[in-house]
């Protein structure tokens, strides 16, 4: 009965083995297990917080939102500041060579939109060329 361990004994290592809890993916050691085999090391720690650290944020929060919807607010009233004052250039262009005023202004319209289309996707491209890089 000499090799067989006494109650006593077992209870301990029972709880040797249960005082080591789950914490964000690793094992910590309590004092009871300094010179077991433990899980733990510095090594582990470190390596965790970093992968938490690296994490990327959820695109949820408040400055993601902000910053996404700038271009909502910056953009659409550029465009259309720089649409309407082409339509009046081209306008005034158009009456200077004594057209009429109505004809003038459905080809200053026309001229403008089919600009626009043609000319803002390129000034978008550009803009984010500069702002974010390539």
């Amino acid at each position: 009965p000499e090799d067989r361990p006494s109650p006593a004994r077992r209870s301990q290592s029972a709880t040797a083995g249960a005082s080591k809890t789950k914490n964000d993916e690793r094992t910590i050691a309590t004092s009871s297990d300094v010179g077991s085999d433990s899980a733990f090391s510095l090594c582990d720690s470190f390596d965790a917080d970093a992968r938490k650290a690296m994490r990327p944020l959820p695109p949820t929060r408040l400055l993601a939102l902000i910053v996404q919807i700038l271009p909502l607010f910056l953009w659409a009233p550029l465009r259309r500041g720089a649409v309407w004052i082409a339509f009046v250039y081209t306008w005034r262009v158009y009456l200077a060579y004594a057209l009429d005023r109505y004809f003038s202004l459905i080809l200053a319209l026309a001229t403008t939109r089919i600009a626009a289309r043609l000319v803002m996707p390129f000034v978008g491209i550009a803009c984010k060329w500069l702002l974010v890089g390539r």
